[in-house]
């Protein structure tokens, strides 16, 4: 009887996480420059449109870096994670980040070719975040 209430409470618990009320903090290319409060502990997902097959990649700093920790960097294909990727076709470069302490910092993003320095820069976006 004690398991099954401990399943049952278990369950509960992975249920309400997985509400919508509970997921990540998404940000995109829209929510750069506006300032957002996040909780220590939480983990953000930043989804940035990328192709890298032309070169231009994503490269991501953050200031000062002990505030934050991108704790996983994948790639997914256009039209999503089952989406047969297409040559050349764009996707999106989805960033996990662990808020680590309190305090106001900055994610700084820029589209460029490593390879080719500064110069190749195309865009660069700067997301303000409040850690509290």
């Amino acid at each position: 009887m004690k398991q099954a209430k401990r399943f049952l409470a278990a369950l509960l618990c992975l249920c309400a996480c997985a509400a919508p009320g509970f997921a990540a903090t998404v940000l995109t290319e829209a929510d750069a420059s506006s300032p957002r409060l996040v909780a220590v502990g939480e983990t953000i997902e930043l989804r940035l449109i990328e192709n890298p097959s032309t070169g231009y990649t994503w490269s991501v700093t953050l200031d000062p870096p002990a505030a934050a920790a991108v704790v996983a960097d994948r790639r997914t294909p256009a039209g999503g994670s089952s989406a047969q990727p297409m040559p050349g076709s764009p996707g999106t470069r989805d960033l996990t980040i662990a808020i680590k302490r309190s305090g106001p910092f900055a994610i700084r993003a820029k589209n460029w070719r490593a390879w080719e320095g500064d110069a190749s820069v195309t865009q660069r976006l700067e997301f303000r975040l409040d850690a509290r």
